[in-house]
């Protein structure tokens, strides 16, 4: 199988001004798109910052959930969010685009950061989108999230749990425990994995 990347760095941040609520697929469609990705073991990420979107997307058992500071300002949303889910909170785009001021998306967004730690969410991954921040400033993610009370985990979230966010899903549950064991038997096995 050949997988192809396409990179565009776009200027998001006047795009970000356009509009409060930009729909671009209804629920029937997104919900083709998820269901075809999974039948191909093929993890998929929204972006979404509106409730309604969110809450169809979680219903969806969709993966990743980028941005989204509205999940846990809003407990209906946080009951909804999958275990196998992950949320990328991509703080580093707000921070960004505040320009050092302390309102709208960018407080709301530290709001909802703090909260879900507070309340032991750690289904986390760290990510930036492209085009909000010069390149060679990704560690601003992993700033803002310690800054804003995130412990050690952090790590987790910036290693494991990218990695988590994109590994396809042959790797997981009983199945990728089998497909693990199968590799390591056919390599002679490996001494102290677990």
């Amino acid at each position: 199988m050949t997988v192809a990347f396409c990179r565009y760095t776009p200027d998001y941040r006047f795009r970000s001004r356009l509009a409060d609520d930009s729909a671009v697929v209804g629920p029937d469609e997104l919900e083709v798109i998820i269901d075809t990705a999974h039948s191909y073991g093929v993890k998929l990420a929204a972006h979404a910052t509106n409730h309604e979107t969110i809450k169809i997307l979680l219903l969806l058992n969709i993966d990743s959930i980028e941005h989204d500071y509205c999940m846990y300002l809003d407990e209906a949303l946080s009951n909804l969010f999958q275990p196998s889910s992950k949320w990328v909170p991509i703080l580093s785009a707000y921070h960004t685009m505040s320009d050092g001021q302390d309102d709208g998306p960018w407080r709301a967004a530290k709001q909802a950061f703090k909260q879900a730690i507070a309340t032991g969410m750690d289904k986390i991954a760290c990510g930036g989108d492209t085009g909000v921040f010069s390149h060679g400033d990704n560690a601003l993610e992993m700033k803002l999230t310690v800054k804003l009370g995130a412990d050690w985990r952090m790590l987790r979230w910036c290693t494991l749990g990218g990695w988590e966010c994109i590994w396809p899903m042959g790797w997981e549950g009983e199945q990728g425990r089998d497909r693990l064991k199968k590799h390591r038997s056919a390599s002679g096995g490996c001494e102290g994995c677990g």
